[in-house]
């Protein structure tokens, strides 16, 4: 319990991706050499390479990003739960492939930004676990359980006369708020 602080979630984050890719590029690598054979034409090879990637990505990056996350997790005490993370995880691949499809509909001439997208993209599933396996912890006695640390969608309106003699109004809207 307790609140860990950015640093533990930037250890946590950091393991999952670290465990995540290393799996991806273990098993991308296992089943392009499986698929495909010396003397094989350069079409057969690529379909495989291509193939061995995308279920490499589906399958072993989220579940490596849980189970990193998890890791750290264990190795500093922390409690939080695997399948959470796991499923986390999972659902930032949807949302990480948007960031990186987006960075590239952007109509300008940098291969940096378009790169950053690309990199962004592939921090939402390690994100995902994170945030997935830091939920089910109770970091402080006033928050409790999930059900208290969700806070209900609210509208707040404040008005206030500045210097002048105007009247300034502002709203401010808060769809989902999670206490950590």
């Amino acid at each position: 319990s307790g609140n860990p602080g950015f640093g533990l979630y930037a250890a946590e984050t950091g393991g999952g991706l670290l465990l995540g890719a290393v799996g991806t590029a273990g098993l991308w690598y296992g089943l392009a050499a499986a698929w495909s054979k010396p003397g094989d034409d350069i079409e057969h090879q690529l379909m495989a390479q291509v193939f061995g990637g995308i279920v490499s990505v589906v399958l072993v990056y989220p579940l490596g990003c849980a189970a990193g996350t998890s890791i750290v997790g264990q190795l500093t005490e922390q409690d939080g739960s695997f399948g959470i993370a796991y499923l986390c995880a999972l659902a930032g691949l949807p949302v990480g492939y948007g960031i990186a499809a987006g960075g590239q509909a952007i109509p300008v001439d940098s291969d940096v930004l378009k790169g950053a997208f690309v990199v962004a993209g592939c921090l939402a599933p390690p994100v995902g676990a994170t945030v997935g396996y830091n939920l089910k912890r109770s970091p402080d006695a006033s928050y409790g359980l999930l059900d208290r640390r969700l806070v209900p969608p609210s509208i707040g309106v404040k008005s206030w006369s500045d210097p002048e003699g105007n009247t300034v109004a502002t709203t401010d809207f808060r769809l989902l708020t999670v206490r950590f």
